[in-house]
């Protein structure tokens, strides 16, 4: 029994294409925007955090602060 061997026409050359300017601004624009988005919203819960457990810390130890009924 015979096997025949397919020849496979050959690939086209591969071409490289470049983005435009206006389409690479757009897209480091977009990465900035996310990173901004994330880096913010990443301190806005560490710093969420940090308030709660130092009121649950100040409020433990009995030392919250002035009592505002306290009269002078």
């Amino acid at each position: 029994m015979n096997v025949t061997r397919v020849e496979l026409p050959p690939m086209p050359p591969t071409r490289i294409v470049y983005p435009s300017l206006g389409r690479s601004i757009i897209d480091s624009s977009i990465t900035v925007g996310r990173t901004v988005l994330v880096t913010g919203a990443a301190l806005g819960i560490l710093i969420g955090f940090s308030v709660v457990i130092a009121l649950a810390l100040t409020t433990g130890a009995g030392v919250l602060g002035y009592d505002a009924s306290a009269s002078y």
